[in-house]
This record gives C-alpha cells, structure tokens and sequence, in this order.
C-alpha cells in the first residue's frame, strides 16, 4: 500500500466523532451520578439509623455503669 493513498479524515469526519465521544461522556456522568445517588441514599436509610443505634446504646450502657464511664475515660476510649 502506497504511502499517497492515506489521507486524513476531513474535519467533518473529526467534529462528528467529538461529538460522539461527548455524547459518549455526558451518559456515562449520569449513570455515575446516578449509582452514586443510590449509594449515598442507600447510606443514609441504612448506616445512619444503625449509627444512632449503637451510640444511644453506648450512652445507656454509660448511664447505668459510672464505674465503667471511668475506666473508659482513663483508657482514653
């Protein structure tokens, strides 16, 4: 194959493949913004009220044991 008989895409050719590829970027950020919102909502309806949870359990077992407060306060926990 001669060297003469490549030639470069025409700027037409090159402006509707940008536009492609944008297209191409613009789905993939939604679908990532997407899986996101669902990870961080799954969070908060999941992690946080499990959170609550233990600390208030933390805070009660505080309440009935002051003995136990101490020992925590002096091992810095």
């Amino acid at each position: 194959m001669a060297l003469s008989t490549l030639s470069w895409p025409s700027s037409a050719a090159a402006a509707d493949q940008g536009r492609k590829g944008a297209a191409v970027a613009w789905k993939l950020t939604r679908s990532t913004g997407k899986a996101m919102w669902i990870a961080v909502t799954t969070g908060l309806v999941l992690v946080l009220p499990l959170t609550l949870l233990v600390q208030g359990e933390a805070d009660s077992i505080m309440l009935e044991d002051p003995s136990l407060a101490q020992r925590m306060a002096v091992l810095g926990v």
